[in-house]
């Protein structure tokens, strides 16, 4: 089976999960949040990169 691989453009910093990232036994490992209309990205997401949070200035940093 051959999923796709996502891009995330978070105000012009483009991330990416690989099918192999997202996937276990071939089924999805993140989904649409009920009611919010956002995405919960998790663990998934963020295994791929070193993350950092700047909790006083409401920012997040990538790095991978």
């Amino acid at each position: 089976m051959n999923l796709p691989n996502f891009t995330f453009d978070f105000q012009g910093v483009k991330v990416y999960i690989f099918a192999n990232n997202y996937t276990v036994n071939c089924v999805a490992q993140f989904g649409q949040l009920q009611g919010s209309g956002g995405i919960l990205l998790g663990d998934t997401f963020l295994r791929n990169y070193v993350v950092t949070y700047d909790k006083q200035n409401s920012q997040m940093s990538f790095l991978g």
